[in-house]
């Protein structure tokens, strides 16, 4: 497809322009290169993230237990890792991304419908992970320098001075990332994403220790009243599904650089569930630790970090 061309029993056909270029085109054997582990972290890098915390940590705040929380984290993630593996499949085998399978249901006019809706719903996660972002970027340079803090006095363009350069400052870090393509992303991803773990079992420790053990942190009461648990159930079961819900579409935008499915599957058998399972593990058990170090839940990790 490189030449732009194609031939039909002799006859030589232009491709049209507006349905292909380098970035739809099929991925070529050489760079199909990610193996099993190119997933399972950047699956760690995906599901470290603040959003995926709070969402888990609100579970304490509107009154559920641990094992009520955890029992909605793994009914909802499950069925999140279900359709993933599905719309993975396509992209690993046929090396195509989501705009081009869409086609095969929705013709090449109706896919463009699931184009611009997928972009709208990027645009709001993306703007969501940079306001987060730039909290935790504000908050390193206000606990790092002491006249930093000073500067929320001064605004710019409806911003507290300090955070609108902390945002700037998220904003370049992503943008360099993005203009250096998904394999600069996958390389940051595997030194990533186990950074945040450990940080992670770090608050997990300091959570046991204001507990004064595991078990007060298991064994605390549910405070949801009677008859209205299933309706928070599956609520909370929405919030969990709808924080993955665009990469439940894209995902063959990322499977169709695997080396084979085998190595898609595996990757994200690990990367999704246990990862998903373990990190919301983390936020429920250091949410429950805050009720007991501060008398009410914290579900902002950056604000917990802070009063650390």
């Amino acid at each position: 497809m490189e030449n732009k061309t194609n031939t039909v029993i002799g006859e030589k056909r232009t491709l049209d322009q507006s349905l292909y270029n380098s970035d739809l085109a099929p991925t070529p054997e050489e760079k199909r290169n990610w193996g099993w582990w190119s997933y399972t972290t950047l699956w760690m890098g995906i599901v470290t993230n603040l959003v995926a915390w709070e969402v888990a940590a609100n579970l304490i705040r509107i009154g559920m237990n641990f094992w009520e929380a955890f029992g909605c984290i793994g009914v909802s993630y499950g069925l999140v890792f279900i359709v993933i593996l599905l719309n993975g499949h396509s992209g690993a085998k046929y090396g195509i991304p989501f705009p081009v399978i869409a086609r095969s249901i929705f013709g090449y006019k109706g896919a463009q419908i699931t184009v611009v809706m997928r972009t709208i719903l990027s645009i709001f996660w993306f703007g969501v992970m940079m306001y987060i972002g730039s909290k935790a970027v504000n908050s390193i340079l206000s606990v790092s320098f002491g006249w930093w803090a000073g500067l929320e006095n001064t605004h710019i363009i409806g911003m507290e001075l300090n955070m609108f350069i902390a945002y700037l400052i998220t904003w370049l870090m992503h943008a360099y990332l993005a203009l250096h393509g998904v394999e600069k992303i996958r390389r940051f991803e595997l030194w990533a994403g186990p950074i945040i773990l450990f940080l992670g079992i770090g608050l997990v420790i300091w959570a046991i220790k204001a507990a004064n053990g595991i078990k007060p942190l298991v064994s605390m009461s549910s405070t949801i009243p009677d008859g209205e648990f299933w309706g928070s159930f599956l609520i909370s079961m929405t919030a969990l599904i709808g924080t993955m819900s665009a990469l439940m579409l894209n995902i063959p935008d990322l499977t169709r650089f695997s080396r084979s499915q085998k190595d898609q599957t595996i990757g994200q058998a690990i990367g999704l569930p246990i990862m998903f399972g373990i990190f919301s593990l983390m936020a429920i058990f250091v949410t429950t630790g805050t009720v007991y170090a501060f008398g009410s839940p914290i579900t902002d990790p950056i604000e917990l970090l802070k009063k650390i």
